[in-house]
C-alpha cells in the first residue's frame, strides 16, 4: 500500500509527515478522509484537530495536527494544509494542552488591542476638544 505526503504549512514555518496512510479533517461542510490516490480537491479547512495515521515499522501510529484553518489542496499522493497556525502531537492531550496555550495567547493579545483602541480613543477625544477650543477663540 502507497502512502501520502502530508504538509502542514504556516506563515512561520513547515510541518511535513511522510508515510501517511489516512488523515481526516473539518471541511467547509463536513468531515473528509483521504488516502493515497484521492482525486486532486481544495477544500476549506475548519479550525480543530487532524487526525493523521502514519506507517510505523509493520503497525500504524497515530498523529494529530491542531490548526487555525485554512485551506487543503489534496493530490493524488500528497496533501498541503495551508493555515495562520499549526502544531503537531502525538497525543491528544498534548495537542489540547497546545490549543489551550494559543488561546491564553490570544485572549491576552486581544485585551491589550482593545485596551490600545480605548486609549486611541481618549487621545483622539482630547485632541478634538483642543482643537474645539482653539477655534471657537
Amino acid at each position: 500500500m502507497s502512502a501520502l505526503r502530508l504538509r502542514v504549512i504556516t506563515p512561520t514555518r513547515e510541518l511535513g509527515l511522510d508515510e501517511v496512510l489516512h488523515l481526516r479533517f473539518e471541511a467547509g461542510d463536513g468531515a473528509r478522509g483521504v488516502m493515497f490516490g484521492h482525486e486532486r480537491a481544495t477544500e476549506r479547512l475548519r479550525a480543530g484537530a487532524i487526525h493523521v495515521q502514519t506507517r510505523a515499522g509493520v503497525g500504524q501510529r497515530e498523529q494529530f495536527v491542531a490548526t487555525e484553518g485554512g485551506i487543503a489542496v489534496i493530490g493524488p499522493q500528497e496533501v498541503v494544509l495551508v493555515s495562520s497556525w499549526a502544531e503537531r502531537a502525538d497525543d491528544m492531550s498534548v495537542l489540547a494542552e497546545l490549543v489551550r496555550a494559543r488561546e491564553t495567547q490570544r485572549e491576552t493579545i486581544d485585551r491589550a488591542a482593545r485596551a490600545l483602541g480605548q486609549q486611541t480613543e481618549t487621545a483622539l477625544r482630547r485632541a478634538l476638544v483642543r482643537l474645539k477650543r482653539k477655534v471657537s477663540w
